[in-house]
């Protein structure tokens, strides 16, 4: 019986990027059975060397940020050389949603091969965030995004938060079904590492979204208290630059210490645990796995209560607490009562 072969489209992978989409790859990637499946991860040549079994650089390797914001003309390169898919003869493709483009020549593929088209759906921007995120091409990235949710045949959306907002934008129901992404407690729990904890830590991409300068700005107030708590940042985007020079101005040296490059997530997990508060001030996240990541290993989480954070939802009274408001004051108040509850 010929092996299902399943072609899975990402412009970014797991361990080249860190992140939540990408640590969902490397958990299908980590779990899936080859002997039943057939899985190739499609993607950029991230790597040195010679190719990964199961990946396939379908383009050379670009810049994804530009800017601050995603690359218009990588995201179309990419999309661009999404067609070569065709030549690896799917017999199902499964897309990630971002950057958007590569989805109408992974429709063209599939219509030509008759086969199905699965794209993951993290989050939902809208026409009001695009405008913020883009100013006057806003409109036109919306647009893109709105035709772009009517092309799968089927849609994973990551949190019911993310299914709302697809079917209020006038997806067919039917056609989402709700993936949580998931963990693995038991590796998480027994994660070691030799690096050193610290008070907080914060783990993701740095960009813009993400406010990481509040969380240093927090840090600041309470420098002024003669409050010096410690800080890890793991993770890398464009805004690190911008955090480096921050964390030299206004913070003491040594209180915060940058990981840009990639750690094992093993080191992650234990960092984790060993932190005293996972702290993340991000404004938009489709579900937030490092919260729930920091949750499992035992740390207590501060979360921004932003009504487009669906990590919030992930946050009991004994996990942590969400943050009420995005200011500096209100972050370091939050971080100043959890230095001093006991985990």
């Amino acid at each position: 019986m010929k092996r299902q072969r399943i072609v899975v489209v990402n412009d970014t992978m797991y361990p080249w990027f860190v992140g939540g989409k990408e640590e969902r790859l490397r958990q299908l990637r980590d779990n899936i059975h080859q002997n039943d499946s057939e899985v190739i991860f499609a993607t950029m040549r991230w790597w040195d060397g010679p190719t990964p079994d199961h990946h396939v650089a379908i383009c050379r390797k670009m810049e994804i940020y530009k800017n601050g914001r995603r690359s218009i003309a990588t995201s179309l390169f990419f999309a661009i050389s999404c067609f070569k898919v065709f030549r690896l003869r799917p017999d199902l493709v499964e897309a990630d949603q971002m950057p958007f483009l590569q989805i109408w020549p992974l429709k063209l593929i599939c219509l030509a091969l008759r086969i199905p088209l699965s794209v993951t759906w993290h989050e939902v921007w809208g026409a009001q965030y695009w405008r913020q995120y883009l100013g006057r091409l806003g409109f036109l990235a919306a647009g893109i995004e709105g035709l772009s949710m009517r092309l799968p045949d089927r849609i994973i959306a990551v949190s019911e938060m993310t299914k709302s907002r697809l079917v209020s934008s006038g997806v067919n129901p039917y056609k989402i079904i709700v993936v949580p992404n998931s963990v693995n407690s038991a590796e998480i729990k027994s994660a070691t590492t030799e690096l050193p904890a610290t008070d907080l830590l914060y783990v993701g991409r740095l960009i813009s979204h993400k406010r990481v300068e509040l969380l240093l700005e927090a840090i600041a107030l309470l420098n002024k208290e003669e409050i010096y708590p410690s800080i890890s940042i793991v993770g890398t985007g464009p805004e690190l630059t911008n955090l480096q020079e921050q964390s030299r101005k206004i913070l003491r040296e040594g209180q915060v210490t940058f990981y840009p490059e990639h750690l094992d997530s093993r080191d992650i997990w234990a960092l984790m645990a060993h932190s005293k508060i996972f702290v993340s001030a991000s404004e938009r996240e489709g579900y937030g796995i490092a919260v729930l990541e920091a949750i499992t290993s035992g740390a207590k989480v501060l979360v921004s209560s932003h009504e487009d954070n669906a990590a919030r939802f992930l946050v009991s009274e004994e996990s942590g607490q969400i943050v009420p408001d995005q200011t500096p004051r209100a972050w370091a108040e939050a971080i100043k009562s959890g230095l001093l509850v006991k985990k």
